[in-house]
């Protein structure tokens, strides 16, 4: 397949894309930022559509610090003074700013353009480019905001960014160099910049995987594949591919611990699993609430049952009036109804076991066997 087609052959199809901008960005299905995902699992497009990725503040501090930076880079271009706010984001978008403008050649920020030499329903919007015409080289810098950290080489978002600008400009790959960075101050795991410059033309080779992925993506039976870039799909709930993979990494847990281990790498890996601990701890509390209202209302809940067990013992009587029943037991609190029991006090009528709801986990391989058998 020929890599950046003329975009001449295709006039009105570039026309569509360009008039009502806001209207192009709600029907474009395959976009730069999530690159890396509908590539590697061209089944997410259309799975993640069903479920919209809820707002969170991080979200909302990366587009913040993109306004931002498009504030900057517009007062700069008409020749007015614009200095940052003093805060942790403007000292970031700051910085970031700075690094564009010593860039060389025509620049532009926050440019929308459709990327159709990979598919009509690909395109998004760079946050900085510029064209160094005398050097022939393509600058692509984009700001990440978020702690992760991110790498700039094979980076899927800023490699459709370049096809874009190159089938725009209808650039020669053969003579042009792309030079790709990705400013992440805040990724303390490692540097704040990470950089790759390459021959255009080397992109020829990812973009028609790009093409592959994007043509499955449309198919009637896309293929889904479980990997990293699930951790962002909202889709991988739901995922029978992901619930897979998810089942045999949790048993992975039952493994022993490899022998001379290193300390510095047993350290890790307990640093590791204590935080997954913390974040399961939630998702336990989250998913166990969400799934007995599910049970209550009839729905399948896979590998659990509702049940109604007797709870614990538990006072009908306020604190006060505790205290009349049982003045002997009554230090700093009121004791418990458990405790007063056990202490020979009678009583009866005073307290209660309610029922409360409970999940009975079912056996999980049972509940996975239809899945499993369908692989064979």
């Amino acid at each position: 397949l020929p890599s950046f087609p003329a975009l001449a052959q295709r006039p009105a199809l570039w026309q569509g894309f360009l008039q009502g901008l806001g209207v192009w960005r709600a029907r474009v299905y395959l976009r730069p930022s999530a690159g890396e995902r509908w590539v590697n699992c061209p089944a997410s497009v259309f799975l993640g559509m069903a479920y919209p990725e809820p707002d969170s503040d991080e979200a909302r501090e990366g587009n913040e610090a993109h306004a931002m930076a498009a504030e900057g880079f517009t007062a700069l271009a008409r020749g007015e003074s614009w200095l940052p706010p003093a805060t942790e984001m403007g000292h970031v978008v700051g910085e970031y700013i700075s690094r564009c403008i010593s860039a060389p050649g025509e620049k532009a920020w926050e440019e929308s353009l459709p990327c159709l030499s990979v598919h009509e329903q690909c395109g998004g919007t760079v946050d900085f480019r510029a064209i160094d015409w005398a050097q022939k080289v393509l600058y692509i810098k984009d700001l990440k905001y978020g702690f992760d950290p991110v790498e700039a080489f094979e980076n899927w978002q800023t490699m459709l960014y370049a096809e874009a600008q190159i089938t725009r400009h209808q650039l020669n790959d053969l003579e042009w160099i792309v030079d790709i960075e990705i400013f992440q101050p805040r990724c303390y795991q490692s540097r704040d910049t990470h950089r790759w410059r390459f021959p255009a033309h080397e992109l020829r080779g990812y973009m028609n995987q790009a093409r592959a992925a994007a043509a499955q993506a449309f198919s009637a039976t896309p293929r889904a594949k479980s990997g990293p870039w699930c951790v962002y799909c909202p889709a991988v709930h739901v995922c029978e591919t992901a619930l897979k993979a998810g089942v045999k990494l949790y048993e992975a847990a039952g493994r022993g611990l490899p022998h001379h281990m290193p300390a510095w790498a047993l350290g890790v890996q307990l640093a590791i699993v204590r935080r997954a601990l913390k974040q399961l701890e939630a998702l336990d509390s989250a998913y166990t609430a969400e799934l007995i209202g599910r049970s209550e209302a009839g729905e399948n809940c896979g590998p659990w049952a509702l049940t109604h067990e007797q709870g614990r013992l538990q006072w009908l009587l306020d604190d006060d009036t505790i205290a009349t029943v049982v003045p002997n037991l009554c230090k700093l609190k009121p004791p418990t109804a458990t405790q007063a029991r056990d202490a020979g006090f009678d009583i009866t009528g005073l307290a209660s076991r309610p029922k409360v709801r409970k999940l009975k986990a079912l056996e999980l391989r049972r509940v996975f066997l239809p899945i499993y058998n369908s692989e064979k």
